[in-house]
Order: structure tokens, then sequence, then C-alpha cells
């Protein structure tokens, strides 16, 4: 029998999206009885801990991610730049000092570029091959994905989490350009796969239930438009800010519960104790959604190309309602879903099990692709 491997997970800091799809490979790592540490911020931990207290924390720093009020401009782009570059610089700086500190023997880095070391084997999760720029930078996303590209070639596989049929779950941000063998398609990746064959509450609690998600100060506007357009619903409605840097209290604002956040399974049961959802478009929130079967109201966050394209690529699939948050009414959202069908089925994958199983039994040497 193979000993237990300490293996490091690094999920982005960039909303919550990076670190809940984390949790079904953490998952699967715990049930073949191996050792996980989580290289993370403090929020980031504070959340997780709840669904795996055995972690072992590794703290970091964020890249402090911050949207203007009105939405993320091209300057705001241009200004992230150096961050993103500066954090994938302090990665591949204390990569080294965590592999030597905690004997680590495998990495899997969720979207963090510096995450790799040519000690141990080093997998990179994206769905992100192309990045969606905005229009007046399309000339230049051919020249992104040549520098994603290179980066990937640090590591020793690329997990996409997609499928390889069309049309996919996430269109060309997936699809439009090829590693050359490098990735793997794994199929969707959502925290509620383990809630596969549970029983679902036979009646709806709440009306709608609104998740909030994302940096500020577009988390927080999001959040003030649903609390007041759910108040006028008159109906119970349940609103979870996304706010794990605090304590998960509940506050009653009339017929409306709010919670700071909930964990998967309370999410979970919340989710289907209620008629209608509202959520942003990010990637893992849509996967989310597919795992669960459910329709939805789609709101990107302003400026966010990739929430943008894929609520345009959804929309024009008729999978989900998609309302821009300036031009929000709840209630004429909710009667455009009404008339929506559930159209579309996704059989999980067990591609993921199958590369896990492989990382965890074989040599390293046998984890390197040329």
């Amino acid at each position: 029998m193979e000993s237990p491997k300490n293996i490091l997970i690094c999920p982005l800091d960039w909303g919550l999206g990076h670190v809940t799809r984390c949790i079904p490979i953490i998952q699967k790592l715990y049930n073949h009885k191996q050792q996980v540490y989580i290289a993370c911020t403090k929020p980031q931990y504070h959340f997780i801990q709840e669904e795996f207290p055995q972690l072992i924390w590794i703290p970091c720093a964020s890249i402090n991610i911050h949207y203007s009020t009105n939405a993320l401009t091209s300057l705001d782009l241009i200004k992230l730049v150096p961050k993103i570059l500066y954090g994938i610089k302090r990665d591949q700086c204390n990569i080294e000092k965590w592999i030597h500190k905690y004997s680590i023997d495998l990495i899997i880095s969720d979207s963090r570029f510096g995450c790799f070391s040519k000690k141990v084997p080093s997998i990179i999760i994206t769905h992100q091959i192309k990045l969606e720029l905005p229009k007046v930078f399309k000339w230049a996303e051919k020249i992104v994905f040549n520098r994603i590209k290179k980066y990937i070639r640090h590591f020793d596989r690329c997990w996409i989490p997609d499928t390889n049929d069309m049309p996919n779950f996430a269109g060309e941000l997936t699809s439009k350009y090829s590693l050359n063998g490098k990735s793997v398609f794994v199929g969707i990746l959502s925290r509620f796969d383990a809630f596969t064959f549970t029983e679902k509450p036979k009646e709806y609690t709440y009306e709608i239930i609104g998740i909030v998600s994302g940096p500020e100060p577009q988390r927080t506007l999001f959040a003030d438009i649903l609390l007041s357009q759910m108040k006028q619903i008159k109906k119970p409605c349940l609103l979870v800010l996304g706010k794990v840097d605090d304590t998960k209290k509940t506050e009653n604002e009339g017929m409306v519960t709010v919670y700071n956040y909930l964990n998967s399974e309370e999410l979970y049961y919340a989710i289907q104790s209620s008629r209608y959802i509202i959520a942003r478009s990010g990637y893992s929130t849509i996967m989310d959604l597919i795992s669960l079967r459910r329709l939805a109201i789609l709101v990107p966050t302003p400026g966010q190309t990739e929430q943008e394209y894929l609520a345009q690529y959804y929309d024009q699939r008729k999978m989900f309602v998609v309302v821009h948050q300036n031009e929000l009414q709840l209630q004429d959202a909710i009667s455009q879903l009404s008339v929506y069908q559930l159209f579309y089925h996704y059989e999980p994958s067990h591609i993921i099990d199958n590369e896990l199983e492989s990382l965890i039994g074989n040599a390293p040497s046998a984890l390197k692709i040329n």
C-alpha cells in the first residue's frame, strides 16, 4: 500500500469560486487517506475549514483585487497586470520554502501560475485557456494566450474543468485554443458533487435565494440591490452575502433572511429549498447550478469580461435568464425564468478520479509530460 502523500492545494484569491471548486478534489484526496495542505488567504481558510477542519493552513497574502464603483474598466485591467505578475513572482519564491518545510509531494494550483516546482509534480487547474478581454484589447487575446501557455508549460498537467464535447460549458474560454497534449478535460468541478444522491426538500421554504460573490465594491452594490428588491416581493427570501471574513451571523430584514455565508451543505439545502435562484455568472457558480440541475437568473459583475461572456453564452442558449445589474427588476426576471425549461444534462466524469489515482499511486517520474 502506498504511503500517504503531502499534497498542497493553492487556490487563487479572486472571489470564492477558485476555493469552492477545489472542494471535490480535496474530498477525493481525503477519501484516499492523503494529507492535504492549503496555501490561501485567511478568508478562504475561514470558509474551507468548516468543510475540512483537518486541513493544514499555510497563510499567504492576496493580490488585492478591487473594482471601481461603476465597472471594471480597461484602465483597471492595465493596473491589475503588475499586481498579477507580482503575485506570480511571490508564489514562485514561496513554493520552494513550502515544499521544504512541509515535505510537499504534489502541488495542485487553481489558477495560480507561480505555484509550481521542478522538484515535485505540479498541476494547474484553469478554465481560462482563452482570456476574455474588453473590445479595445481583442487584438491581444492570442498574445495573452501564448503567455498563459508559457506559464502552463511549467506544470506537468493542466486540468480543465469542462467537457471536451460541444457545446461545452465554458464556450471559447476552453475550446478556442489548444495546449497540445498538456491538458485534459476533467469535467465540471462542483462543491455539490457530494450531494448527488441527497434527498431534496419536498417543499420550498423560500421564494428566492440570492447568492452574492466577488470583489468589492460590486459585491456590496449587488447585495444592496437584491435586498431592496427582495423586500418588495413580500415573501420569504434568503440572501447569502459571501462575506467569509465575518462570522456566520443571521439577520432578518423584513421577510428576507440574510447570512454572511453558508458552508456547502447549508447552501445546498438553502438552494434546494428556494423556488428561484439569482447569482453572479462566475464559472464556478455555473458549474454548481449545472451539477444541481437548477435554472437561475444570472447577473454578471459589471466590467468583468469573463462573466459577461459566460452570461451572453448562456443567454444565447436560453439556459439561464441573464440580466445586467443596472437593469435588474427581480419580478420581471422571475417572470422570464418561470417559462424556461431545463434541457441540459450532465453526467459526472470519472476522469478526475483517474487523474488523482495516477498522481497518488505512481512515482513522480511517471507524471512528467514532454
